[in-house]
């Protein structure tokens, strides 16, 4: 079985693995300098956190003013003996648990005209950070993967909770099948996790066409009736598979025909899922 997502999803999620994702886990503990499981809950300090932060695009959200007091608060909350247990919890309940954790725990934005503060809820980066502390059962939510589940815009704590209980249902299943794949072709099992988050984030990316906003200026628009057989070459899409068929180009040749194979389960794994769906 071929899926071209499932294809790119593999090798998007091999190359943050050794660009970011390995070195972080290695980072915070969870894997050792050899690669071996390390911590069972990792632990970060402020400077940590900043760089997965900032590799994972949601430093931004973080406040920096002040010594950067609330970066030093969040990572010590993270690392925390009182969220432990939360990232222990199965799929489901850790998704609840982590959404309480980001109501409760808004960071403070300097407002423009230096007023009372402005509290945010930073769902999507408490997602991202919690993972390289417990990535086992675990992945990420931002914008793109909301709406490809979803079909709707969102990236506060109810988009969060909603996307989660979507993939609930079908979650130990085909996550534990793309785990199984990665470590039969010779990879650390906990790519698996990630060809998830890669494959329902080039799905949401390729549910944006290109559109202006009321000033003129050009900006990506979602298209909700978009079909699955049009993502893939959408125009939002083009320019990551270029990117991505040239990273593989590049790659040892018995290398790149491990990632096919994986390629090729991880779609059969896919395939079972009910996450994407063409609109009705």
């Amino acid at each position: 079985m071929k899926d071209d997502f499932a294809d790119l999803a593999v090798l998007d999620a091999y190359k943050w693995w050794i660009v970011s994702d390995f070195g972080f886990l290695q980072l915070t503990g969870v894997l050792d300098e050899h690669g071996n499981d390390g911590l069972e809950i990792g632990r970060f300090d402020k400077d940590a956190m900043r760089r997965i932060a900032r590799a994972y695009t949601v430093s931004r959200n973080i406040p920096s003013h002040e010594g950067d007091a609330q970066a030093s608060t969040l990572a010590a909350l993270l690392s925390g003996a009182d969220l432990a247990p939360a990232l222990r919890l199965p799929f489901a309940e850790r998704a609840v648990a982590l959404t309480e954790f980001v109501n409760a725990n808004p960071v403070k934005l300097a407002s423009k005209d230096e007023s009372q503060p402005i509290e945010k809820k930073i769902a999507s980066a408490i997602t991202k950070l919690t993972w390289f502390l417990q990535p086992d059962d675990w992945t990420i939510f931002d914008k793109y993967v909301g709406v490809a589940v979803l079909r709707r815009e969102g990236t506060g704590s109810k988009q969060m909770l909603s996307y989660y209980a979507e993939l609930a249902g079908e979650w130990r299943k085909i996550s534990a099948g793309l785990c199984e794949a990665c470590a039969v072709h010779g990879f650390n099992r906990r790519l698996g996790y990630r060809i998830v988050d890669k494959f329902l984030f080039l799905h949401g990316i390729g549910m944006y066409v290109p559109g202006t906003r009321k000033n003129g200026e050009p900006r990506d628009v979602l298209d909700k009736k978009s079909r699955l057989a049009d993502r893939f070459a959408s125009a939002s899409v083009a320019p990551i598979r270029d990117s991505l068929h040239s990273f593989a180009s590049a790659l040892p040749t018995d290398l790149n025909a491990r990632l096919n194979q994986l390629g090729r389960d991880a779609a059969s794994v896919l395939a079972a899922a009910n996450w994407i769906k063409d609109p009705a």
